[in-house]
């Protein structure tokens, strides 16, 4: 049967591919999801799909299975009409809106825009679910669907056919002007365009510019609905249409107005992305990463939704790992951002950032601490556990001999490469010498293990600090004084580091309290004898000082201290 030319209109248009849409994104028969009219098209499993489907089994209609097919060829026949139709409208309304950008970026007033905005926006809700489906979703899907009605001569009847159909740059462009009707909704006005291209191209902003894109910043971080994902292929949108205004200005580069949002207060670039994060979350080994011919292999430690981080091994790679941030601003804003050397730590090799932002191929670096080899700890460290804390303890006496610090202290960030070097995953920041970070970072080295907290401590040059020794000071007076009357010791000392000390001190006088109170009643007396109490003292304060500790009382003191005066 012949296809009768039937016009659709934009509505009919609409819920035609809602229908098509809801059929592709289901489970099961899909040659047998979808019946039409001759104009409409319905999913089998709606309530109008049902009726047409049932009129189609009557026993008794003659030609029933001819009369079925060809309904729904007519239709799906008449929907590639109007699509084709419609699609010629909307290029000319979107020629206008890009016309717009580009007097607006200049500087140029511009006219009435509502109607233009409301019809890309009619459209693109009505077709982009559909378009995003064609481009998300395995093509087999899709095949099934249109083989099942139409014969291999039809332009949508082959993975190949439709989606060179659908995939054009025309219709990314004019989904892309969603996104931005759609920013401008949120921030309620236009957006500043001419800021933008200046921010892209390195050009200083005028003061109007600098209120404009500030105010803009505002609104944004106030908005509702929106997400980085939009954002940043709203931002790639804009920069092909700055490219050719720029004469003789550098190459507008999206990576610089990130760079500037994210410097001026933009929340959303801090912000995971819901859609890379599930991306993410779905790799398994043997997946191919997109683009590339690289293989993953399994994921290196433990896979959090909420990772800044996630990596993966390569398969037939040994130098080199797979790095999937939380977004895809996360690479280019570190490739910009100049990062002041620090004395004796290298950065972790980038061998290679996809373009879009998804991933990057970095160097292959180890834990400072091998978890394996202190998960069985003696008395006294082995010699082999002592020689993998040696590079720690050079880190340590580093920074006490040139008297300095890194903000990103943590295991997390400083690594060994293949050669022992110690590298650091992100940019350090420099900082004065701070003692309690140094002491906090050797108590977490292996959580919970006094030998290792002990033996950096007292191997290092930590030990001998003055801070150290001004501890201990304290630590002898609270037990044998108590918390009060401390000024002497105190004197000179900054007001942060005496704020601490009280509070460290009024800690020792509690746990010399809990030993007398568990003493006393082990002995079933009222109190302690002088002497016992005195033989309580130098046995807290001899197991503190062995312990090498500073600021940390570790959490075994009281139970070591009663089992040594038990011993006695």
């Amino acid at each position: 049967m012949s296809s009768p030319s039937v016009s659709l209109s934009s509505t009919q248009l609409s819920a035609n591919l809602q229908e098509i849409y809801s059929a592709l994104d289901s489970n099961g028969n899909f040659t047998c999801q979808l019946v039409g009219d001759g104009t409409r098209v319905y999913n089998a499993k709606t309530s109008f799909g049902y009726l047409w489907r049932a009129y189609y089994a009557i026993p008794n209609l003659i030609g029933a299975d001819a009369f079925f097919s060809d309904s729904l060829v007519n239709a799906l026949d008449a929907n590639q009409r109007a699509f084709k139709e419609q699609f010629q409208l909307i290029q000319k309304v979107a020629a206008v809106y890009k016309d717009y950008i580009l007097k607006r970026t200049l500087g140029d007033a511009e006219g009435d825009m509502r109607k233009v905005r409301d019809q890309l926006t009619e459209w693109n809700q009505g077709v982009t679910p559909f378009l995003n489906l064609l481009s998300e979703k395995p093509g087999e899907k899709v095949e099934r669907l249109f083989w099942g009605v139409f014969d291999r001569s039809h332009e949508l009847s082959t993975k190949e056919k439709l989606y060179a159909y659908f995939e054009g740059e025309a219709f990314k462009q004019i989904s892309g002007y969603g996104l931005l009707i759609e920013l401008e909704g949120q921030t309620q006005g236009p957006l500043p365009f001419g800021a933008f291209f200046h921010i892209s191209t390195g050009v200083p902003l005028s003061r109007v510019e600098l209120q404009e894109i500030t105010k803009w910043i505002s609104k944004l971080n106030g908005a509702q609905g929106t997400s980085i994902e939009k954002l940043l292929k709203a931002l790639a949108l804009l920069i092909t249409h700055f490219i050719p205004l720029r004469g003789a200005l550098e190459i507008p580069r999206r990576v610089l107005l990130e760079d500037y949002l994210s410097q001026n207060g933009c929340a959303l670039l801090k912000d995971a992305d819901k859609k890379h994060i599930e991306w993410r979350e779905a790799l398994k080994k043997g997946d191919t990463l997109p683009g590339s011919k690289v293989v993953i292999g399994e994921g290196i430690g433990r896979k959090k939704v909420n990772n800044d981080n996630v990596l993966f091994h390569i398969e037939g790679e040994n130098c080199f790992v797979v790095r999937i941030a939380k977004n895809c601003s996360v690479f280019g804003l570190e490739s910009i951002r100049p990062i002041p050397p620090v004395e004796g730590f290298e950065m972790c090799v980038v061998r290679e950032v996809c373009l879009e932002g998804c991933y990057a191929l970095v160097e292959k670096l180890f834990p400072l601490i091998d978890k394996k080899l202190f998960k069985a700890v003696g008395l006294n460290l082995s010699v082999e556990q002592k020689a993998a804390l040696d590079p720690v303890i050079k880190l340590i006496d580093q920074f006490v001999s040139k008297n300095f610090c890194v903000a990103e202290l943590s295991l997390h960030y400083l690594m060994f490469d293949a050669q022992k070097r110690i590298k650091s995953t992100r940019a350090l920041t420099k900082t004065e010498f701070e003692f309690h970070q140094l002491e906090n970072f050797i108590f977490d080295l292996v959580p919970g293990c006094m030998q290792v907290y002990s033996y950096v401590m007292q191997q290092s040059k930590m030990h001998a600090q003055p801070i150290a020794q001004y501890y201990r000071r304290l630590f002898i007076h609270a037990v044998q004084h108590g918390p009060s009357d401390m000024a002497s010791i105190q004197s000179g000392q900054p007001a942060p580091l005496q704020q601490r000390s009280a509070v460290f001190c009024s800690e020792v006088h509690s746990l010399k309290l809990s030993c007398c109170r568990a003493l006393e009643q082990k002995l079933d007396i009222d109190e302690l004898s002088h002497e016992k109490e005195d033989r309580l003292n130098t046995e807290l304060i001899a197991l503190y000082q062995a312990s090498g500790a500073a600021s940390k009382l570790w959490p075994t003191l009281q139970s070591e201290t009663l089992q040594k005066l038990e011993a006695q």
